[in-house]
């Protein structure tokens, strides 16, 4: 016998509620916001954190490879260059330019602003004596030097062309094209291009819009006391900027500047032909050679990677030390004397030894 089922208090499906979906609370979220807000603050320290160690560790990278063109066929051979300012040449020659400087410091150039400081652009109105002197490293911002001329424009370069004198359309805005770049402008007459490079300056000569010249010239020289009273006949002119004589790109042009800056020191303590494999060469700082011994050459260590010094032994090898343990290998280099057992030691290779 077929049973109804609505008798039987079964609904039909149409009819049948359905279950509720659940839903989060106001509490519940606010611990889920709560706990995300945790890991957020608890991650992005350790994301910059994992930054600052890849920095460092390409920072060992280059002064590896720098330890490395600094020898022979083998690291138990004499070191091919002296101490002083003239590894860096050594590094540039083998072709390992770009080593020279750690990853973080191609972020910022102004230091190397300072290799200007002997050049400046020079104005002649045209007749007589009027001659006026700026100093580039002055002009960029990094100098108390002189800037005489008031049409020079750098950073705040306004839009093209602007008015001369109320009189003349006398500039046109050439864009910096890279962060690495600084633009000088003296109308459009004595704009000049400098590009910041690792081991380099390069200074172009650039003629802006050309159809008018307000009637002075302009050159970019170099001298050895652009601050103070000067006799222009000393100085090197570099190159003619442009002007009421000049309307072309000077063929001088690029100048450019070799610059003896690095990353990274060299231990003054390092003789061509005595050391050990396991005495400091190279580390961390802002001087090319670090005059180990001076009152405050310890002034001259740069902790760059999370405090730490990243620093390279004559054999090859690379590790970070506190500015603390390079103090106390000081310490014990002095106390200790010639036969010291301090990274700061020098020492003869036994194969060297009479």
């Amino acid at each position: 016998m077929r049973t109804d089922r609505t008798s039987c208090g079964l609904l039909p499906s149409a009819r049948r509620p359905r279950p509720r979906t659940p839903a989060f609370t106001l509490v519940e979220m606010i611990v889920v916001i709560a706990v995300l807000g945790l890991l957020v603050a608890i991650l992005v320290p350790s994301m910059g954190q994992a930054i600052e160690l890849a920095y460092a560790a390409l920072c060992r990278n280059h002064l590896h490879h720098l330890t490395v063109t600094m020898h022979g066929s083998s690291v138990a051979e004499p070191l091919t260059v002296p101490s002083g300012g003239s590894w860096t040449s050594h590094a540039v020659k083998y072709g390992s330019r770009e080593l020279l400087f750690c990853e973080k410091d191609h972020e910022d150039h102004s230091a190397r602003i300072a290799c200007l400081e002997d050049y400046y652009l020079l104005q002649h109105q045209g007749s007589g004596n009027d001659w006026r002197m700026s100093n580039v490293a002055a002009i960029l911002g990094m100098d108390d030097g002189v800037i005489q001329d008031p049409q020079i424009f750098c950073r705040n370069i306004p839009p093209a062309p602007v008015p001369h004198h109320g009189r003349h359309q006398c500039w046109c805005y050439i864009p910096i094209r890279k962060e690495n770049q600084e633009l000088i402008s003296i109308t459009d007459e004595g704009t000049i291009l400098i590009t910041f490079d690792p081991g380099t300056i390069t200074i172009e000569s650039i003629i802006g819009c050309g159809v008018t010249h307000c009637g002075s010239d302009h050159w970019l020289m170099r001298g050895h006391c652009t601050n103070g009273a000067r006799s222009l006949a000393e100085d090197e002119t570099i190159m003619q900027l442009g002007g009421n004589h000049c309307r072309e790109v000077d063929p001088r042009s690029p100048h450019v500047i070799h610059t003896e800056t690095a990353s990274y020191g060299i231990n003054s303590l390092i003789e061509p032909k005595k050391f050990s494999p396991q005495q400091l060469m190279l580390m961390d700082a802002n001087e090319i050679v670090l005059d180990v011994g001076r009152p405050d050459w310890m002034d001259h260590i740069k902790p760059r990677h999370l405090g730490k010094v990243n620093v390279a032994t004559v054999g090859g090898s690379v590790r970070a030390m506190a500015l603390a343990e390079l103090r106390d290998e000081y310490l014990l280099f002095v106390a200790e004397g010639p036969e010291s057992t301090s990274l700061w030691a020098h020492r003869a290779c036994a194969r060297m030894k009479d």
